[in-house]
């Protein structure tokens, strides 16, 4: 009679351990989950805040960005320097590549994204995001203020230049130089190659080669006018020197 009640009892011992068991560990994940949801929360609660206050600097950099870009591409437009690129042929390398030429929004759109990158690199230190705050403040910083420059010293090169070639052009027609066209396009490129160089310079594209390349350039251009002056002007200097001469030896 014992020997059956002992037997059941046996094997009913290990399936209440086992429930035991199973309700333990539902109990506890039930706990680490409700643990997890709790740190969760308490994380969004804390970062909450920043994330709100980064997306209000992206959208205060977003509409400074807009208005700049409105302001000076009307600027840009007003001084005409669109036809100032054309006159160099600007515009047919531009229309080459499927795009027409309007300086206004090329220079416009770096100046706003120059000033949304930079609203960036606040919002992302806002956040704490080290590592991307560190890589949005090299191509910020160092990048896109080059690029920018550049462009600008491009612009002013072409209005510069249109404007020498004709102011040298017009003045040396009125005093009788044949070669007036001649000394246009020389002033003309010559403001070009100095303001090409200063690009190289500043996008650090071949710094030593530019700044060889510009003392060559000095270096000839001051070599061909003492050759000039040497070689056109031997008479009138002669003549000159010839009339001094005189004075001294009529004074004695």
């Amino acid at each position: 009679m014992y020997e059956p009640i002992a037997a059941v009892a046996a094997t009913t011992a290990p399936q209440m351990v086992d429930g035991t068991g199973a309700l333990r560990i539902l109990s506890d994940s039930g706990e680490a989950l409700t643990t997890s949801f709790e740190t969760i929360a308490a994380g969004v609660y804390l970062y909450a805040p920043r994330i709100i206050i980064a997306v209000l600097i992206l959208v205060l950099g977003w509409v400074i960005g807009a208005f700049l870009e409105r302001a000076v591409r009307e600027v840009i437009r007003s001084l005409k320097m669109d036809r100032a690129l054309s006159n160099v042929g600007v515009d047919e390398l531009v229309s080459h590549a499927g795009m027409q030429l309007n300086s206004g929004s090329f220079i416009g759109g770096l100046i706003k994204w120059f000033i949304i990158a930079v609203f960036l690199v606040a919002a992302v230190n806002v956040l704490g995001l080290t590592e991307l705050n560190a890589f949005l403040n090299v191509i910020v910083l160092s990048f896109l203020p080059n690029i920018i420059i550049s462009a600008l010293v491009l612009m002013i090169a072409a209005v510069l230049s249109d404007v020498t070639q004709r102011l040298v052009y017009f003045s040396a027609k009125g005093t009788g130089v044949k070669s007036a066209h001649l000394l246009g396009l020389i002033a003309k490129w010559a403001i070009w190659i100095f303001a090409l160089l200063v690009v190289m310079n500043q996008l650090r594209i071949g710094a030593e080669f530019a700044q060889i390349l510009f003392t060559g350039i000095v270096f000839m251009v001051a070599l061909a006018g003492g050759l000039a002056f040497g070689l056109g002007g031997r008479d009138w200097a002669a003549g000159v020197l010839g009339r001094v001469s005189d004075e001294l030896d009529g004074r004695k």
